[in-house]
C-alpha cells in the first residue's frame, strides 16, 4: 500500500484528503505544520508528500529543506490562487505539481496514482 503524508494547518483539509485517499487505497499520515519536516523528520516509508504553503512554518521552507537533504519523493503543493511566476518558482524549488485550492479530491487521487506509478517505473 502506498503511503502519503498530508501536511496542512487546516484540520478539515487534512481529514478530508486523508479519508478520501484512504478510500482510494492509500495509507495516509498527517501533520498540522511543516516544522517537523524542516527540522529533519524522517520520511522513511512515505511515498508522496501533499503540502500546503500557508502554514506557521511555510511549505516553501519544507520543500527547500527536503530537497537539500536529498529527499526525492514527489511533492504535491496545494495552495490558494497563484500566478504562473509563483508556480514556476515552486517547481524550481522542487515541487512536483502545484494544485489550486479548493482541489477536487477525485482529481487529486488520480494525480497521485499517476505520480506513484511513475515512481514504480
Amino acid at each position: 500500500m502506498r503511503r502519503v503524508l498530508v501536511v496542512d494547518d487546516e484540520e478539515q483539509i487534512r481529514t478530508s484528503v486523508s479519508a478520501y485517499l484512504a478510500r482510494a487505497g492509500m495509507e495516509c499520515d498527517s501533520l498540522p505544520d511543516a516544522r517537523p519536516l524542516v527540522e529533519g523528520q524522517s520520511l522513511d516509508g512515505i511515498d508522496l508528500l501533499i503540502l500546503d504553503l500557508a502554514m506557521p512554518t511555510p511549505g516553501e521552507q519544507a520543500i527547500r529543506a527536503l530537497r537539500e537533504r536529498g529527499e526525492d519523493l514527489p511533492i504535491v503543493v496545494l495552495t490558494g490562487v497563484m500566478d504562473q511566476k509563483s508556480i514556476d518558482q515552486l517547481m524550481e524549488l522542487g515541487a512536483t505539481r502545484v494544485l489550486e485550492k479548493p482541489v477536487r479530491l477525485m482529481h487529486l487521487a488520480s494525480l497521485l496514482d499517476l505520480l506513484l506509478a511513475d515512481e514504480e517505473a
